[in-house]
């Protein structure tokens, strides 16, 4: 369990793996999910600055809904016409199977409607 790790260990493995999700390799896919529960909040990871994304309110509420202590946030490149998703969500262990099911509704309709074909 993290929580047995000193604070300053896991902050100084989380900025190194910061780095490494600004590499050229991340940025190839159209859509990231970054499940990390409140990491995001307990370590000031800022992922509109990691991603270069802008988060959306109105769909991450959306998508939220009927969702018990499990949350959906979404980013977007572009709001007008967006090419890359980002999601950030709970931890997957021990989830709702409602959040999965959620979590797969979002990335389907995005890539078939936001991608080239």
């Amino acid at each position: 369990y993290s929580n047995t790790i000193p604070f300053e260990i896991r902050k100084k493995s989380i900025d190194i793996r910061k780095e490494l999700f600004q590499e050229s390799f991340f940025k190839g896919f159209p859509i990231i999910i970054v499940a990390v529960g409140h990491y995001v909040r307990d370590f000031n990871i800022d992922l509109q600055e990691v991603f270069r994304m802008k988060f959306h309110q109105e769909h991450s509420n959306k998508h939220s809904e009927g969702l018990k202590k499990e949350y959906i946030n979404v980013h977007y490149d572009d709001f007008e016409k967006p090419t890359k998703l980002l999601i950030h969500t709970n931890q997957l262990s021990m989830v709702s199977n409602k959040l999965i099911f959620k979590l797969s509704e979002i990335c389907d309709n995005f890539l078939k409607n936001n991608t080239t074909k």
